[in-house]
């Protein structure tokens, strides 16, 4: 059995051998859709642009380069329609692929010159400060406030660049995507146009993350930052650490973990279609065509939405709901019928009877994937509010309790060490008497988001209480 350190250098190792393959792999790419359009769409050259497709998007975020998987798997999508014959309008779908393909090759140009994830935590754990830190673009002329502003975001992880004209900016953004842009001024047609190509407006997990930190705050100069895709704006003076807080959390709306639906239906081909849809919208799927085994695939798989029919045999949705709906643990878990039930009586006393949405079939596609999709993604912000602090958007003091005994669970199976770590802020109440309580939550907040950068994204961190923190290191022994 190999040792932490060697683990390490071998994983680190096989990163650097797969970003090095990352031009071949984008030639190869360039070669099969250039066949493919000679050959007019033959199916041969449409499968292997498929599998290389799908191979980038399950490896690139496996190595860092979350960017990367992202494009291949929305080329992957479309192809795929083309392959299984689900698409509605094949001539629509051929018109996207060749910008998907172009947005997929410039993730792979970048992640070529980019850093993968394994060396960045290397340079980290040896005390290298500038390997942490991410670029951000600040669009605006210098002066004191834009110097200030920078200088405090450098604290908070960021490298900041300056591009005093609209040009220049647009020109960075079309080499290399930062952190996120902060368009330091008032915002004009001219600044706004060089970010808006890389903002996502239909997409809110696949957005640049952009603030505006301007002097006016009229409605009309707000709404045309929203739509050119702004995620916040502020006006001066700038907090800094609201910034970069602000930053963290679109940040975050990009990373979101994909969601859990659970399927009930006896219907086998029904759950087999909704099931593609919703794993084509990239939502992690599981299907149960015996209701009577739903409680355990529901201990298993811990849905966070559970989509089924009313009229199964052996047990209804409705029985079934209200059986869900006696175990605390699945109290919260949304539960939306989706039946060709018509009669509005039946409807409300299944819903009165455990359920929280009804779908009538047939349903479109889209509507399917917008239902789910908004219900859950309200589900876990209620969910955050229970769980997480207010005030650093860590675990809160039960969660961190419970997060704790899980790992202990967790350590004891598997026969692996963990460490437990408390921080404590040393003479804060100093801080507070002599300078306030909102610098004293300043001082909080920031080091929150510097345990959340420094640490893995497999370690836990909680806010214990007061200036007290909570770290769960997994697999690591305290001699490392």
């Amino acid at each position: 059995m190999i040792n932490g350190g060697e683990l390490e250098a071998k994983l680190a190792e096989i990163a650097r051998a797969y970003k090095a393959e990352l031009p071949t792999k984008a030639a190869e790419l360039k070669k099969v859709w250039r066949e493919l359009q000679a050959e007019a769409w033959g199916a041969d050259r449409l499968q292997e642009l498929h599998r290389s497709a799908h191979s980038l998007a399950g490896s690139g975020a496996t190595f860092g380069f979350d960017d990367l998987s992202v494009r291949a798997r929305a080329l992957e999508v479309e192809l795929k329609s083309l392959l299984d014959g689900t698409a509605a309008d094949v001539a629509a779908i051929r018109a996207k692929v060749p910008a998907l393909l172009d947005a997929l090759l410039a993730a792979l140009q970048l992640a070529g010159t980019d850093q993968v994830r394994a060396d960045a935590q290397s340079e980290g754990d040896k005390g290298g400060e500038s390997s942490t830190l991410q670029p951000l673009y600040l669009l605006g002329e210098k002066s004191i406030e834009v110097d200030e502003l920078s200088e405090q975001l450098g604290y908070y992880g960021y490298q900041v660049h300056y591009f005093a004209q609209p040009a220049e900016l647009e020109s960075a953004l079309r080499g290399q995507l930062p952190a996120g842009v902060v368009i330091a001024q008032d915002p004009t047609d001219a600044s706004l146009a060089a970010v808006k190509s890389c903002v996502d407006t239909e997409n809110p997990t696949n957005r640049l993350p952009v603030i505006v930190v301007a002097d006016r705050f009229d409605l009309e100069i707000r709404l045309a930052a929203v739509r050119a895709g702004c995620g916040a704006y502020f006006t001066w003076p700038a907090d800094a650490g609201v910034i970069a807080g602000r930053l963290g959390q679109l940040t975050e709306q990009q990373r979101v973990e994909p969601y859990r639906i659970l399927i009930v239906e006896d219907q086998v081909a029904m759950a087999q279609h909704f099931g593609l849809v919703l794993e084509q919208a990239g939502f992690v799927v599981r299907m149960v065509n015996e209701p009577m085994q739903a409680m355990r695939v529901l201990a298993e798989f811990n849905p966070e939405l559970i989509l089924m029919d009313i009229y199964m045999p052996g047990c209804s949705g409705v029985e079934l709901a209200a059986v869900i709906r006696q175990e605390d643990a699945y109290v919260g878990v949304p539960i939306v019928y989706l039946s060709s039930e018509t009669n509005l009586h039946k409807q409300i006393d299944a819903m009165r009877r455990g359920g929280d949405e009804f779908l009538t079939k047939p349903i479109e596609p889209d509507q399917l994937v917008a239902a789910v999709h908004y219900r859950v993604r309200r589900s876990r912000v209620l969910a955050s509010f229970l769980h997480r602090d207010s005030l650093t958007g860590l675990l809160n003091h039960t969660s961190v309790k419970e997060a704790l005994e899980n790992e202990v669970e967790r350590a004891r199976r598997r026969g692996s060490d963990f460490t437990f770590a408390m921080i404590d802020i040393d003479r804060f109440k100093s801080v507070n008497d002599t300078y306030g309580h909102p610098v004293g939550d300043r001082v909080i907040k920031s080091l929150a988001r510097l345990l959340q950068q420094r640490l893995r994204k497999t370690d836990v961190v909680g806010r214990f209480g007061g200036e007290e923190f909570a770290v769960i290191l997994s697999d690591t022994p305290l001699d490392r």
